[in-house]
């Protein structure tokens, strides 16, 4: 083996070394949040806010009942006082304390002249010579290289397969859930869906979304009639004690007109002080029996208030857990798009660059150059890099021999690639 050989392998062995036997050195909180990120957040005295949030391509994040919140570029500590604050402004308590832990990054991507091509986990102090001894090395033709291209081709056909048939889930519940949110009956689903409803999976696919609808809408429906007949029952009551009332008021007054009158003949000796008694336990049996009748009422408008007060707060946590599903939806939507995308250039990769650029440089030497394609702004940039340039979450870095054909390809697989990519949704 040549020396230059044994020095890269000593390199790689030194690299993973470092990466796997050495802990990160940068503390969590010191990490600054990128798109694509997916933060564990926990809202002291809020228990319903918390949950795992994704970043989206905009740097932001979307929590019920708060809003969308950007993150982009903070650390996480920064990320912390920022959902406190945006809680504060949104009328929540002052004293919810928010907590963020960083559950996963975006990763990177290598590709080009290593042997192991593909997506890999993002870590704090990751180097372009770390991604390249993660991905195996440089790409060695001795090694049964074109064997492993094809196998990895097939691999990311498959998953490229599943990556789709997903995408095709989300898109029919997205479409579903904006029914529901806007309560409609009917589904509008998109046009790549509707265009393909002569398919027998996506067919079968809007039928279930069309049947979780209707369930949905029908379990919503008989809760709600639910109480409104309790509202009518308790309102028709109401009506019933009304008239008890008004009933025992005319009777209070025919007791009171006879009351007067026995009094009249009291007082002229012709009538007794029992009678005069009785006529008055009437009255204050009449007065008891109205004022029980009046608690009566005021009960049952207190269950009416309760029913409209349940109403009104099952709407709200049938919308709330809606938006919550939703978002979540979209965010997956993009990682898969994002997903989509990386695959058809893995098989790119492995179909037609690698192999063609693996044949033009069997007789070449070992000078390599790397080039970092980052999203800033929305936009993907190339960056020149060399094997110590730091790396950030989502950087797609491509190893490559030095060879004046290398431009040629890179321009036809760059060409090829973006007939494949589509828009996201």
């Amino acid at each position: 083996m040549k020396h230059s050989s044994w020095t890269l392998l000593i390199a790689i062995a030194l690299t993973l070394f470092l990466d796997y036997g050495v802990p990160s050195l940068a503390e969590p909180s010191d990490y600054t949040v990128h798109a694509g990120d997916k933060l564990k957040i926990r809202v002291n005295q809020l228990p319903e806010l918390s949950g795992e949030f994704t970043v989206s391509s905009t740097g932001k994040i979307f929590m019920p009942s708060v809003g969308e919140i950007l993150v982009d570029g903070l650390s996480i500590n920064d990320v912390s006082a920022r959902i406190s604050d945006s809680l504060i402004a949104g009328g929540h308590s002052e004293k919810a304390e928010t907590m963020v832990d960083l559950l996963q990054s975006l990763p990177i991507f290598v590709l080009g002249d290593v042997q192991r091509p593909g997506e890999y986990p993002f870590r704090p102090g990751l180097t372009v010579l770390r991604a390249v001894s993660l991905a195996g090395g440089h790409f060695r033709l001795s090694d049964p290289g074109l064997l492993r291209l094809e196998r990895d081709a097939f691999t990311a056909r498959g998953e490229l397969a599943v990556l789709l048939k997903r995408v095709n889930y989300l898109l029919a519940r997205r479409a579903r859930m904006h029914a529901e949110l806007e309560d409609q009956s009917e589904i509008v689903f998109p046009p790549e869906l509707a265009q393909k409803a002569s398919d027998p999976t996506i067919a079968q696919l809007l039928a279930e979304e069309r049947s979780i609808l209707s369930t949905n809408r029908e379990t919503l429906r008989s809760q709600l009639d639910g109480f409104e007949k309790s509202r009518a029952l308790y309102e028709r009551e109401i009506q019933a004690i009304t008239g008890q009332i008004e009933a025992g008021k005319r009777e209070a007054e025919s007791v009171r007109k006879e009351f007067a009158e026995i009094n009249m003949l009291r007082q002229k000796g012709l009538s007794s002080w029992s009678r005069e008694l009785t006529l008055e336990r009437t009255q204050a049996q009449l007065m008891a029996a109205e004022q029980g009748l009046q608690a009566l009422i005021l009960r049952a408008q207190q269950n009416i208030a309760q029913l409209a007060q349940r109403t009104s707060e099952l709407k709200s946590e049938r919308r709330v857990k809606l938006n919550a599903e939703l978002q979540q939806t979209r965010q997956e939507l993009e990682e898969n798009h994002g997903r989509i995308e990386t695959t058809r250039k893995l098989m790119m990769e492995a179909e037609v660059t690698a192999p063609a650029m693996a044949v033009r440089r069997i007789s070449r030497g070992q000078d390599y150059s790397f080039l970092i394609v980052r999203t800033q702004d929305g936009k993907a940039t190339s960056l020149p890099a060399d094997e110590n340039t730091p790396l950030q979450p989502g950087d797609v870095i491509k190893v490559d021999r030095h060879d004046p054909t290398s431009e040629q390809l890179g321009a036809e697989s760059m060409s090829m690639g973006s007939n494949h990519r589509k828009p996201m949704n």
